[in-house]
């Protein structure tokens, strides 16, 4: 699995900081079996981790709570192929390609700088992975992530509103473990 972060100026960086913490739980309850890898957008992308297996969980954890939010644009399509690069480096997924789609996170506040190329690179990723989406905040672009998550949107595109809503992050976070596991997803 490879988590995207959009650290873009919409977030802003309260957001971002409650957002990080919130995905380091998460990725702290993950199953060992499941790889995870950091991504970091918004007018540039950055790689806080490849892809890294359960041994190497506290390392990732403090990578993402090490992360700095960055402002800037929000260039979708640039964190979503540099998941898909994630995966390309990794030695196990190319011997996985045909047999399961992997999963993607991306986590956003909404509207990409280039939406249509966003919609494109998720459709032609689409083909290999499930795009799961935490849509987070008020003003999300609907349309645009509908388009981008995989389908059926009810189970990959998930709208929480408020952050600090620890019962619907709860539900939402379970529901994204609970697809891994269904899909004995590795990645």
């Amino acid at each position: 699995m490879v988590i995207i972060f959009d650290s873009s100026e919409s977030i802003g960086k309260d957001k971002f900081e409650k957002i990080k913490s919130k995905i380091s739980e998460f990725v702290s309850t993950l199953h060992e079996n499941i790889k995870v890898g950091i991504v970091r957008y918004s007018s540039i992308v950055h790689t806080i981790s490849p892809l890294v297996d359960s041994s190497q969980r506290l390392k990732l954890i403090e990578r993402i709570n090490g992360m700095e939010y960055t402002g800037g644009t929000t260039a979708t399509y640039a964190g979503l192929l540099r998941a898909k690069t994630l995966f390309s480096n990794y030695s196990s997924y190319k011997s996985c390609v045909g047999h399961q789609k992997q999963t993607i996170v991306l986590v956003t506040d909404g509207l990409s700088n280039n939406m249509m190329l966003s919609i494109q690179t998720a459709h032609e990723m689409k083909k290999l992975f499930e795009i799961c989406i935490l849509a987070i905040g008020n003003n999300i672009h609907t349309y645009q992530l509908g388009e981008i998550a995989s389908s059926p949107t009810s189970i990959y595109l998930h709208h929480i509103k408020d952050i600090d809503d620890f019962t619907k992050v709860s539900t939402v976070l379970s529901s994204i473990r609970s697809l891994l596991v269904y899909s004995k997803s590795e990645f």
